[in-house]
């Protein structure tokens, strides 16, 4: 059996939750969930993306190991963005970067 599957019925069984429910917590078919944990069928990505949100886990989970799970952070860039240090570049008021533009152009003719 491949390791997806087993990863998709470890967290089904740790929810405490049987096919039926998480199927339709997901939005897809018992029969579907069924041939995924069993391997007969690959799961698509927004299959995934479902079952990951029946669960209330990441998507990225199924591809972790359970004991890297801990050490892992997933944020959204706007997020990531305002966690750096402030940028060691200066704002310019327009006056003057359209001189420092002209500048770079060479002299005018």
């Amino acid at each position: 059996m491949n390791t997806l599957a087993n990863k998709i019925r470890f967290f089904r069984e740790q929810h405490g939750l049987s096919q039926r429910a998480l199927a339709e917590a997901a939005g897809v078919s018992a029969a579907a969930l069924s041939q995924i944990e069993s391997g007969q069928t690959s799961p698509s990505v927004a299959t995934l993306e479902k079952l990951a949100d029946g669960l209330g886990i990441s998507m990225a989970a199924f591809f972790l190991d359970r004991r890297e799970a801990t050490d892992v952070e997933i944020f959204s860039m706007d997020a990531a963005m305002r966690r750096t240090r402030p940028s060691r570049f200066t704002t310019m008021p327009a006056s003057h970067t359209t001189g420092a533009i002209r500048s770079m152009k060479g002299p005018r003719s």
